[in-house]
C-alpha cells in the first residue's frame, strides 16, 4: 500500500513543489505581467471580449475602448480607463481625452503624457474637440482651452477660439476589431492566476481543491505508514538481551 500510495502521488508532489517554488518566487519571475496566450486555456478560464465601447478615427489612426482597455491602432495605450470621450490631432500630438485625464500620444503610438484635467476643470470631461490649433475639452456647459505648451486650461467661448471641430466615434472595421479582440484575450489570464489555481487545484473547478484534499490526506497516510513500517523494522532488528 505504501508503495502505491507513493507512485501514484509522484506527479502531485512535482506539481506542487514547481508551483511553490514559482509562486514563492513570483516577483522576481514577473509572473504577474506575462499573460497565457494558448486558446484552450483562454476557452477553458471563459475569458471573453467585450463589445467595443468607443472608437475614433484621427488622422489615418483609431483610438478605441474595448472593456477598461485603451487602444491606439494595434497597440494598448492605457488600461483601467473607464470610457472614451473623444481623440483629436493637434500639432505634434493625437490627444485622447477620457473622463479625468487627456493623454498625449505620438503618431506612432508612444504614449508622452498623461494630463489628469480634474486640477483644472469642476467636473468631468464630456467633450474634446480642436479650433484650429487649439485644444479645447468641455465640462458641463463650459469650454476651456488648452494654452500652447498643454500646462493649463482656462474657461473660454466659442466665440474667443473660432470654430471648433467635435470628433463623432465610428465603428471599427471587422479586420481591425479581430487584432483588438486577438490583443484583448492576450492579456485576460496572468501566469501568476494559472500557477495559483494550479497549485491549489482551482484550476479544475470544484472538483480541483477536493482532489487535492485527497492528496493531502495520501501524504499523511503515507507519512504514518512509514514512520509505523519504521518502528516495526527498527523493533525486529533490535538485539535481544
Amino acid at each position: 500500500m505504501h508503495r502505491w500510495l507513493g507512485v501514484g502521488s509522484v506527479a502531485f508532489v512535482v506539481l506542487l513543489s514547481v508551483t511553490g517554488i514559482a509562486l514563492n518566487h513570483s516577483s522576481d519571475l514577473s509572473l504577474d505581467r506575462h499573460y497565457v496566450r494558448s486558446p484552450w486555456l483562454l476557452a477553458w478560464y471563459g475569458v471573453e471580449v467585450p463589445a467595443p465601447q468607443s472608437s475614433f478615427t484621427v488622422d489615418a489612426h483609431r483610438v478605441s475602448l474595448i472593456g477598461e482597455r485603451l487602444y491606439y491602432d494595434d497597440q494598448e495605450l492605457a488600461d483601467r480607463v473607464p470610457a472614451l470621450v473623444g481623440a483629436v490631432s493637434i500639432p505634434s500630438f493625437i490627444a485622447v481625452a477620457t473622463p479625468t485625464d487627456v493623454l498625449l500620444v505620438t503618431l506612432d503610438g508612444s504614449l508622452v503624457e498623461r494630463i489628469d484635467t480634474q486640477i483644472f476643470l469642476p467636473g468631468e470631461i464630456t467633450a474634446i474637440g480642436v479650433a484650429g490649433a487649439v485644444l479645447v475639452l468641455r465640462s458641463g456647459d463650459t469650454l476651456y482651452e488648452a494654452d500652447e505648451k498643454l500646462l493649463t486650461f482656462i474657461p473660454c467661448r466659442e466665440s474667443d477660439v473660432g470654430e471648433i471641430l467635435w470628433p463623432a466615434p465610428s465603428a471599427i472595421p471587422e479586420d481591425q476589431l479581430a487584432i483588438l479582440q486577438q490583443l484583448y484575450r492576450g492579456r485576460g489570464l496572468s501566469l501568476e492566476r494559472l500557477v495559483v489555481d494550479l497549485h491549489s487545484g482551482r484550476i479544475f473547478a470544484q472538483i480541483g481543491p477536493l482532489l487535492l484534499d485527497a492528496v493531502g490526506i495520501i501524504f499523511i497516510a503515507l507519512s504514518v505508514l512509514g514512520l509505523l513500517m519504521w518502528l516495526g523494522r527498527n523493533g525486529r532488528s533490535r538485539p535481544r538481551s
